[in-house]
């Protein structure tokens, strides 16, 4: 009992931490730029962090599985230019959505295979699928970006609705599916089996090759959901428009509180990590810093969140010893 006591105060207080993080970003940026406090920077900030997000949540199931994926940063670009591609071909809006979901589907299917199926570390499957979907998006753009021919797939991207950006709406709508499977589903138990000890959830009768090949499948999916949203939001889709993300959203969930390594995590703290990730890059921006450094500074975010969790673990390794 004192054992689960020790376990749990580290989570509690990494929940509260980020709070306070992002209080004290809010506090210093308002004091650098008054503006940063505004309702239209408020927005802006939401709407930068949804694509984000998107990713993100779907980082945290996997994570939470015990595995990693570093092709969600790669997937969006893909979907964003074969939706834009198939557009500009002639086909309907709704089949060129249908085409690019199918993609990261696809992706994350294979991944969801080698993973699952071969044994292959997710670190080497999804490396090997990032340059996969990211070679593909140039081939299919001849090399840059590719104009989004419809309406429908902007206002996808920076529509409104009561009040709020289309796609805040849409990592809402992410985020409590995400919850609710996680929480109340016993797929989401059997994720949490498998990143805690995969050889004991196997002896207990789960599938673990089926919920590998559907969990990477998933991901793949939301990926591809973010790549439209993104394309539609700059208007265009750019088969490197969202590499790198994957890092933010590893960042995002480790600082929410989801341990590398799997068996514990959730997508409320998840959110906590996207809105510090988001509100660093905003205020950052509107600082006047140079990218370069902007890179350098949220490298450095990144890298010790990474330690961060490294130290925390082995914390509760003697916890629990």
């Amino acid at each position: 009992m004192q054992a689960d006591t020790q376990l749990r105060r580290p989570r509690r207080r990494r929940l509260s931490s980020s709070v306070v993080a992002i209080l004290g970003l809010i506090a210093v940026f308002a004091i650098v730029s008054p503006d940063f406090l505004s309702i239209e920077n408020a927005v802006s900030i939401l709407l930068q962090s949804s694509v984000l997000a998107i990713i993100a949540f779907g980082m945290t199931m996997v994570i939470v599985s015990g595995g990693m994926n570093l092709s969600l940063g790669a997937i969006p670009g893909l979907a964003g230019v074969v939706c834009a591609m198939s557009l500009r071909a002639g086909a309907p809006v709704g089949l060129s959505v249908v085409y690019a979901l199918g993609s990261g589907l696809v992706c994350g299917a294979i991944v969801g295979f080698l993973v699952g199926a071969f044994g292959m570390a997710p670190f080497i499957a999804t490396l090997g699928m990032a340059g996969i979907a990211e070679g593909l998006a140039l081939a299919l753009s001849g090399g840059g970006a590719v104009f989004m021919p419809s309406d429908a797939i902007q206002r996808l991207g920076s529509g409104v609705f009561l009040f709020l950006p289309i796609p805040v709406w849409i990592a809402a709508a992410v985020f409590a599916v995400t919850l609710v499977m996680l929480k109340a589903t016993v797929y989401g138990t059997y994720l949490y089996a498998v990143g805690g000890n995969e050889d004991a959830a196997r002896l207990s009768g789960i599938n673990v090759a089926l919920v590998k090949l559907t969990l990477y499948s998933l991901v793949g999916l939301l990926a591809a959901v973010a790549g439209l949203v993104l394309a539609g939001r700059m208007n265009t889709a750019h088969p490197s428009g969202a590499v790198g993300m994957e890092f933010e959203a590893v960042a995002a969930t480790v600082v929410g509180g989801t341990r590398l390594g799997g068996g514990r995590g959730n997508v409320t703290g998840t959110v906590l990590g996207v809105l510090i990730v988001s509100i660093l890059r905003a205020g950052l921006n509107m600082t006047g810093l140079p990218a370069p450094w902007q890179m350098v500074i949220l490298g450095a975010l990144i890298t010790g969140t990474l330690v961060a969790d490294a130290m925390m673990r082995n914390r509760e390794r003697r916890y629990a010893a």
